[in-house]
Order: structure tokens, then C-alpha cells, then sequence
């Protein structure tokens, strides 16, 4: 079911974003791949906020690109990305985020946590991933989440102890990634 995503039908009116009818079904077998850049806080802080952000764009930028066949839901969060995948593809979701980790740390010394949570661990434990898709113009639709699966996922995945399971391990010198069609475009914008 690789393209249950590019199968929703999408809304345009950000009013209607609370209407449970343009949500479905994260489909049981799906995998929610998850980043977070270990320290972001103290980074930020320390005037670093352009490479925090940079790193969760690039997570996003390197996951879809090894997919570039299905079409995904994801959730931008500042330091961190969640993106929905189907089962077929995740082996090469994993080599990407393998492989922006070892990027993260080259690039910009900082250690990006990565994990991938199935869906059916979430409604074990009693939350929804639900998805909708809010066409912002007529070029860009944004997913939207509900069900409270998703911050259940981040806040599995960040956990101690819990989160081990989670994390996505192997050789980062041999993964390969594309990260092609990222930029961060800055501007500085006073306060």
C-alpha cells in the first residue's frame, strides 16, 4: 500500500483542519521513521540554530530521496523530522538516515538520534496515527497528524531505556545518501 498518501484526497481550508472525516488510517504495517538532533537545545543556545535546523531539513531531504517513488507524509519539527513509510522501502530509509548521521557529525559535530517505531507499537499503546493532507496552494499540500501516535512515537523513540529499541544501527561509512534539492535559505530578520 505504497501509495496510501498519494491517495488521500486533500483539503484547502485550514478551518476544516479539526474535521475527523479528512483523516484515515495510518495504514498497521506502516513504520514511522523519527530524527532529533541530541543536544539541540544547548546548540541552539550557542547561536547554532541554522545547523539544527539544517540537519532536520536534510533528514527530510535524504529520507525522501531514497524513496522517490512513494510519496510520504512527514512533520517538520525544528530539530527533528517524523516522516510516515510504507515496510518496502525501509531498508533504504534506514541506510538514508544512517547516512545523515554520519553527515550531521562530519558536517556540524553534532549527533543526530535516529529511529524508526512501527505503527502497530503505537496502537498497542492505545493512540491513532491518523492523517490528512491540507493543500496549502495549488503546488504544496502539508500532512497533518492527529490521534496523539505520533508525539507518543517521538517521545518513545527519545526515551532512555525504551527508545533502544527503536534505534536504527549500522555501518554509516558505507551508507550512501542523496540529499540533492536541499537548501536552507537564511535571512537574517531582527528580533
Amino acid at each position: 500500500m505504497t501509495n496510501f498518501y498519494e491517495n488521500i484526497q486533500s483539503f484547502n481550508n485550514i478551518r476544516e483542519i479539526t474535521q475527523a472525516d479528512h483523516y484515515r488510517d495510518l495504514p498497521t504495517d506502516w513504520l514511522l521513521a523519527l530524527t532529533d538532533v541530541r543536544g539541540s537545545t544547548k546548540a541552539i543556545e550557542d547561536g547554532r540554530y541554522r545547523d539544527v535546523t539544517a540537519i532536520a531539513a536534510a533528514s527530510i531531504a535524504g529520507i525522501l530521496n531514497a524513496a522517490k517513488r512513494v510519496s510520504m507524509p512527514f512533520v517538520f519539527g525544528g530539530d527533528g523530522v517524523s516522516v510516515a513509510i510504507p515496510p518496502e522501502i525501509e531498508a533504504e530509509v534506514r541506510e538514508a538516515m544512517l547516512a545523515t548521521r554520519k553527515m550531521s557529525k562530519e558536517s556540524f559535530g553534532l549527533d543526530l538520534r535516529i529511529s524508526i517505531v512501527p505503527v502497530t507499537d503505537v496502537l498497542k499503546a492505545g493512540y491513532k496515527v491518523l492523517v490528512a493532507k491540507l493543500e496549502v496552494s495549488e503546488n504544496f499540500t502539508q500532512a497533518v497528524f492527529s490521534g496523539g501516535g505520533l508525539a507518543y512515537a517521538d517521545n518513545l523513540f527519545k526515551h532512555p531505556e525504551y527508545g533502544l529499541k527503536y534505534q536504527v544501527e549500522g555501518d554509516e561509512n558505507a551508507a550512501q545518501g542523496d540529499f540533492s534539492g536541499f537548501e536552507c535559505r537564511w535571512n537574517a530578520v531582527p528580533s
